[in-house]
């Protein structure tokens, strides 16, 4: 949970300066990471790790590639395909763990710094 405390407290004061709208800050930081999580960590992932002859890190790997070639494919750009890294580590704490709230604070929090970075924040 404190990863997604981290990510609110990161966003919050950028709100306030730069007019992001609210749709799609909420958006980016509560309804992404759970539906993007479900779908590749608790969906794919898991349906890859539990076919026969299957490693856990071809699982990891795949739905990683996966991940990323829709966020590529959703932005039109090719820049979207850095979502590789973040996806490689959501997986491997999903395949070590199995906890899918701690991949979703950790997408959130992904996804605040993101956020942060394309508006300012860190200047």
């Amino acid at each position: 949970m404190l990863p997604l405390l981290l990510a609110f407290a990161l966003v919050w004061p950028l709100l306030a300066s730069t007019g992001v709208v609210p749709s799609r800050w909420a958006g980016l930081l509560l309804l992404a990471p759970w539906a993007e999580e479900v779908l590749f960590r608790a969906g794919l992932q898991r349906w890859l790790d539990g076919r026969g002859g299957w490693a856990a890190r071809h699982a990891v790997g795949l739905t990683a590639l996966a991940f990323a070639a829709a966020h590529v494919l959703v932005s039109a750009d090719a820049r979207a395909a850095a979502t590789l890294l973040p996806a490689l580590a959501l997986g491997w704490v999903y395949a070590r763990t199995g906890r899918l709230a701690l991949c979703v604070a950790w997408h959130a929090t992904f996804n605040a710094a993101w956020l942060a970075a394309q508006h300012g924040s860190f200047a």
